[in-house]
């Protein structure tokens, strides 16, 4: 039944629906989305397989990008999703996957995060894939933005979760995050709204002020 409904999805899509472009850094900013700590690479792959792990995302795969570089994959479901529509539906289940990139360097590894949502366990394509250094495999999802399990599939629940392991492992000593922002939301915003400026009058001429000068400074040159 699943099938068949990606076979609808196809159909509808057929007309000019995009696919879904979603990840985690959709809400979080590159500094709410990284690590630096002074463990080594090992040790701080087994810090995130603990975190993840009791988070319901146990490790997948380990791979060695470069010398210096090592990425890990975590997988999991997170909701068994069914619609019915016009008396036929069918179930999905909807989960995430997160990249880790460890970057070793000056003594340091800094840890580069990554979530996006899965339908079925086929992984959301994201602006972000074409790193190959962090994501590894190349996504040729087709999920489509019509489908019905489309309102499950944001980012921000990868993001919650990024956001989660990240602050543990600060809080417990392991490991420390860049200075903020961290939230998308927060970049550009204000920290106190400033107060409505004062009324202006015309601008005029001062005393012994030519013409010139008085021109320049009341158009603010």
């Amino acid at each position: 039944m699943t099938r068949t409904i990606a076979g609808v999805m196809l159909g509808l899509c057929l007309t000019g629906c995009t696919t879904l472009r979603i990840s985690s850094r959709d809400h979080l900013t590159e500094s709410g989305s990284s690590l630096m700590t002074s463990l080594s690479p090992d040790e701080a792959s087994r810090g995130l397989v603990e975190q993840f792990g009791k988070r319901g995302y146990p490790l997948l795969d380990r791979r060695q990008v470069s010398g210096a570089e090592t990425v890990l994959k975590f997988k999991g479901s997170r909701a068994t999703i069914t619609h019915v529509s016009r008396g036929s539906g069918g179930t999905a289940v909807v989960g995430s996957v997160f990249y880790a990139r460890i970057a070793t360097g000056s003594g340091q590894s800094r840890i580069a995060l990554l979530g996006k949502p899965t339908l079925n366990g086929d992984e959301v394509c994201s602006d972000w894939d074409a790193d190959r250094s962090l994501t590894v495999d190349p996504c040729e999802s087709r999920i489509f933005s019509v489908d019905p399990s489309r309102n499950e599939m944001t980012g921000r629940e990868e993001a919650e979760v990024i956001q989660g392991v990240t602050v543990e492992l600060e809080v417990n000593g392991t490991a420390m995050r860049p200075p903020g922002p961290y939230l998308v939301s927060e970049v550009g915003t204000p920290q106190h709204a400033s107060a409505p400026a004062a009324p202006q009058g015309p601008c005029v001429r001062r005393l012994g002020e030519t013409n010139a000068a008085a021109l320049e400074r009341c158009s603010g040159g």
